[in-house]
């Protein structure tokens, strides 16, 4: 299970580099970027589903610390906002929020792979 919640929050935190370079894509001007940006945003939400699911699974069990769980639950209420900014174009909320979101996955990821014990 411990493995498992490393593979997700790894997967995860990748989505959200994706998702940056995608934007700079778009952002220089190459269109279909966008699309890829929003299909990519709709796996990553997914993707924080997963990560929570197994992270109540493994505090349930000790395994893994209390704030591991809020974190997560947080990432995922932050990627809700950044879906909902990004389809309404503020981009001055979108553009910080996901600075913020992929340093928290980065954060989560160490510490799931023991940089922090």
């Amino acid at each position: 299970m411990r493995t498992g919640l490393r593979v997700v929050l790894s997967i995860h935190a990748f989505g959200a580099f994706v998702q940056a370079m995608l934007a700079g894509e778009f952002l220089s001007g190459t269109d279909h970027a966008v699309f890829f940006h929003e299909y990519t945003a709709w796996i990553i939400l997914g993707t924080s589903l997963c990560q929570i699911a197994l992270a109540g699974i493994l505090t349930k069990r000790s395994i893994c610390p209390l704030w591991m769980l809020i974190a997560s639950l947080f990432v995922f209420l932050a990627e809700t906002l950044q879906a909902v900014t990004g389809y309404g174009r503020f981009l001055s909320v979108h553009v910080p929020l996901g600075v913020v979101i992929f340093g928290t996955l980065v954060i989560q990821t160490a510490s799931a792979f023991g940089a922090f014990e």
